[in-house]
């Protein structure tokens, strides 16, 4: 049975509070971090880059790391005394420096979510590949990938390679392209590599050969003979290999060839090709919230769709296509998807943005590991068409995904099917560690000029430009992933991965209850610098058009405006609601509440899990638990202290930017009047503008409401006031 707890474990998690998570505000913390050695940031240039800064008199790389190590732990004290994680879980260790390693056959879920997912500590998982396709067609007998069957089989799927070289900083230039354009890019790449390895050895050859070929023209001329030139013959024959390796797809070269190193990234390839089962989702990670929310709202729009068509077809006098009415909306009901961006006049949902914004860096994280770069909405028809959060990447031997961590805050699962890879990660803990000295910037690796020890020059430049990078190494958490291995990524768990051979991998990213309030944390975050961004504009405009621009600012920093965090939320309560009123139907002739109850048994003691129990067989007053009505009814709590958090927020800016009273004529005169109603109609009075979020608040109040009302009887309505 999938995502059974322990009875202990679900007693623990059901009295988890909604918490601040442990990273805090990295960039405030930078800042206060490095304020005291180098003084006030705003006096400097805050767009400061390697090799620019000037250096600094007391070079921190000999002078400062005591007072940096003592600022460090002093922000660490507070921040730790901040965030509690969920009682009797493990402690989510921020001096560990190395990965756990567990095997599926002896890892339950009931220990992956005690362990590693409650506590956001990263486990490489072995044996979770057992069964699946790829690992059968995917895979050549020597463990590389097979680019002749991938070619044949998903060769005209479109891809965006990245350009991962280094001068880049691994998220260069991106190109669209077929997978088979790709591959034979990649085949060139190889051809390429081996004449030049020909012609050295060649050359080689001819060196070692140029001793003995010095003694030559005296025993030829005794012989009468002409000796060769020295190396002559290896001349040749590495001029021959050479031209040979030139010539290699010269009259098919596309504008991504010259040197480059291409990374096929975030390929939708389950979304492409729905039938190929090439995998299966390992057990752990199935509580997928995220892309479950991507398929609601695919199944919603093919719904839409299909009843449009029938509607066009009934119009003519034609019969539906075959099978036009079989798309069904979602399980559960949908609770005003939408509807309040519409009156704050922007889109419904800034979810589709969140797509190649890394919200630590300001920027495009082009092809990032997990970071969803990919292109997550086209255009059909003016409508947007989500996409989803599973892919497939693919590259050579040496590219790389740049320091990140995984958007919206959200988990990561990546699983190699063939290659290796070497993670890079760092606890949310030291996050303020690897921003530069204005709380600015990230550098692309833990190393600011391709790893190792470096030049003194380059120990000093990252020293005056990011100067936590040397204790934010001390605290690195390094590993080697094989093929056949998971890797899960926690929240907010900075990270960089390179290809150590050619390698195939699927990841997909992913939010559930116990990490939502991670998402929270990000988006109030980003609300609150989004306000902050474009303070200087909140005369010049109404209360509800300041909203609007700082929700349009907010969704495209961090992927969330509140409309789609509140759509996100209502749809994967609705879900679990859904399940319990099944549940209630199904056990309608013995019992008149169900699963369902009512607030008004709020008293009933809350009851743990009972593993014996079959699924959906609950009893009148959820006295037992079975491991599905349990999962659905922890989930149902997660979503609803966010959704109350959410609600709250909504009020509190509705009620600060409500309509107010009409103007009314003063004795000051005309002028006066006509200041006053200038700045009344900047405050959207005059024209009756209805207030910010209105719409998002009553359909977030149906929910919540409706989540009490199955929470309640089973003890678990803690998230009232």
């Amino acid at each position: 049975m999938e995502f059974k707890l322990e009875p202990q474990l679900w007693k623990e998690l059901s009295t988890w509070g909604l918490q601040e998570p442990e990273e805090g505000n990295p960039r405030k913390k930078a800042v206060k971090l490095f304020e005291a050695k180098y003084g006030n940031p705003s006096s400097s240039c805050a767009g400061s880059t390697p090799g620019k800064q000037k250096p600094q008199s007391d070079s921190p790389s000999t002078v400062g790391e005591a007072e940096l190590g003592a600022a460090n732990s002093k922000i660490g004290t507070a921040s730790s005394q901040q965030s509690q994680e969920p009682t009797g879980t493990a402690a989510a260790c921020a001096g560990v420096t190395r990965i756990d390693r567990r095997h599926a056959s002896e890892l339950s879920y009931s220990d992956f979510v005690r362990d590693f997912m409650a506590p956001n500590v990263p486990v490489v998982i072995e044996g979770t590949t057992e069964g699946w396709l790829a690992c059968r067609e995917w895979v050549c007998p020597d463990g590389s990938p097979d680019l002749d069957f991938l070619e044949q089989r998903f060769g005209s799927s479109k891809v965006r390679a990245t350009d991962t070289a280094r001068e880049y900083e691994g998220c260069g230039p991106t190109h669209d392209m077929t997978l088979g354009d790709f591959i034979q890019w990649w085949r060139r790449r190889k051809q390429r590599a081996a004449g030049t390895a020909g012609a050295a050895a060649v050359a080689a050859a001819g060196a070692g050969a140029e001793t003995a070929a010095a003694a030559a023209p005296a025993t030829a001329a005794a012989a009468g003979a002409t000796a060769p030139a020295v190396g002559e013959g290896a001349a040749a024959g590495a001029g021959a290999v050479a031209a040979a390796g030139a010539a290699v797809g010269s009259s098919e070269r596309g504008p991504w060839e010259g040197g480059q190193l291409l990374y096929v990234k975030d390929w939708h390839l389950q979304k492409e090709f729905p039938d190929y089962k090439a995998y299966a989702c390992p057990l752990y990670f199935r509580d997928d919230w995220l892309n479950e929310w991507y398929d609601a709202r695919r199944e919603r729009r093919e719904a839409q769709q299909a009843k449009h068509a029938a509607q066009q077809a009934q119009q003519v006098g034609q019969e539906p296509q075959a099978g036009g009415n079989s798309a069904q909306a979602g399980p559960g009901r949908h609770y005003g998807t939408g509807a309040a961006a519409a009156v704050a006049g922007v889109p419904c949902s800034v979810a589709g943005e969140l797509a190649g914004y890394d919200e630590d860096e300001g920027r495009c994280a082009e092809g990032r590991e997990g970071s969803c770069c990919d292109k997550q909405h086209e255009t059909q028809g003016g409508d947007d068409v989500t996409s989803d959060y599973r892919f497939v990447y693919l590259g050579p031997k040496g590219t790389w995904t740049p320091l990140h961590s995984d958007v919206l805050r959200s988990y990561s699962w990546s699983t190699n099917v063939a290659g290796r890879k070497r993670w890079r990660l760092l606890h949310p803990r030291y996050s303020h560690l690897l921003y530069d000295r204005h709380g600015h910037n990230m550098p692309p690796d833990f190393w600011l000029h391709g790893g190792g020890s470096g030049s003194k020059h380059a120990r000093e430049d990252e020293a005056n430009v990011f100067p936590g990078l040397a204790q934010a190494r001390q605290h690195m958490v390094e590993f080697i992933q094989e093929a056949g291995e998971s890797v899960f990524v926690p929240s907010g768990w900075h990270h960089s991965v390179e290809n150590m051979e050619d390698t195939l991998s699927i990841n997909h990213n992913w939010v559930n209850g116990h990490n939502v309030h991670w998402v929270w944390h990000l988006v109030t975050r980003e609300y609150s610098e989004a306000e902050e961004g474009i303070a200087d504009c909140k005369e010049l405009a109404s209360p509800a058009e300041f909203e609007a621009l700082v929700q349009r600012n907010m969704g495209a920093n961090c992927g969330l405006d509140f409309a789609a965090l509140g759509e996100f939320l209502r749809c994967m309560a609705g879900r679990s609601m859904e399940h319990f009123r099944s549940c209630g139907e199904h056990n309608s002739q013995g019992s008149s509440t169900g699963c369902g109850g009512s607030r008004s048994s709020a008293g009933a003691a809350a009851a743990a899990p009972t593993e014996a129990a079959p699924a959906c067989d609950c009893c009148a007053r959820c006295a037992v638990l079975p491991a599905c009505c349990a999962h659905h009814a922890l989930r149902l709590r997660r979503a609803g202290l966010v959704l109350k958090q959410l609600l709250a927020a909504e009020e509190r800016i509705a009620q600060q930017g409500g309509p107010q009273h009409p103007v009314e004529e003063q004795p000051g005169g005309h002028a006066q009047g006509q200041q006053q109603a200038g700045q009344q109609q900047r405050q959207g009075s005059s024209c009756g503008e209805r207030p910010p979020h209105e719409a998002e608040i009553a359909a977030n109040r149906v929910c919540l409401d409706e989540i009490l009302d199955i929470l309640c009887p089973l003890g678990l309505g803690q998230i009232e006031s």
